[in-house]
């Protein structure tokens, strides 16, 4: 599984510190290049989602895309 304790924390970190403004977190900056990291991280943010404890707004199309 792609789950990584570190990066969900450091995804909630960045939260925090964008709050309230937290649109202007830069979560995906670092992987707009990288596909791997741009899964890992989409996984990750999504499993935080699943529990409650972000809202994403990543929503999937019937060809499993964003």
């Amino acid at each position: 599984m792609k789950l990584d304790r570190a990066l969900q924390r450091q995804i909630l970190e960045t939260l925090r510190d964008a709050y309230p403004r937290q649109d202007r977190a830069q979560l995906f900056a670092s992987a707009k290049d990288d596909d791997a990291l741009e899964e890992l991280i989409i996984a990750n943010v999504m499993y935080l989602e699943e529990h409650g404890l972000v809202h994403s707004g990543i929503t999937f199309s019937l060809s499993g895309s964003i």
